[in-house]
């Protein structure tokens, strides 16, 4: 159908705390399965660069599941498509056929932890059980807790009783 090539992947990163865009934040996009057509038992079959991981595709562990796959592709140095985040935190990956894609977070920003590698299908089964072929990402990425500089006032002993009052 005419969909099938219009379909997309957005991504949209934003502070957790203050909801500001994140940008310059590099994504890897790989296509981790196609479609397995009708009638098969598997819903996805592994595209030839993954054929070989090994790695069950078990979408109860979706999360544990893009960890493992990321690894297989960084080990294996498979290619992605590449993009950055724009001023508004965004990127869009587009004329995506349909499948099951894969993306990770390449490098890190500076005062955050990396978000975690995450699958998405193409199409994307919605909660009120329509599809979608423009699915938008918002990947949970986590501030790393900065210590407070220690305020000049409060590293001075206390005075203590005995030097305030008179004997």
């Amino acid at each position: 159908s005419d969909l099938t090539n219009k379909a997309s992947i957005s991504l949209c990163l934003r502070d957790p705390v203050d909801d500001s865009a994140i940008d310059a934040v590099c994504f890897s996009l790989y296509q981790v399965a196609v479609p397995a057509g009708v009638g098969g038992e598997e819903a996805f079959l592994y595209t030839p660069d993954f054929a070989a991981c090994g790695i069950e595709l078990d979408f109860e562990e979706a999360e544990l599941l893009a960890g493992r796959l990321a690894a297989y592709a960084g080990h294996h140095r498979l290619e992605a498509a590449d993009q950055k985040t724009s001023e508004a935190g965004r990127l869009c990956f587009s004329s995506l056929p349909e499948g099951l894609y894969l993306i990770v977070q390449e490098g890190n920003v500076a005062g955050y932890y990396a978000a975690s590698p995450f699958l998405v299908s193409l199409p994307l089964l919605m909660a009120d059980g329509s599809l979608t072929y423009e699915p938008e990402a918002f990947p949970k990425i986590e501030r790393m807790v900065v210590p407070e500089p220690p305020v000049s006032v409060e590293t001075e002993p206390e005075p203590t009783l005995a030097e305030v009052t008179d004997p």
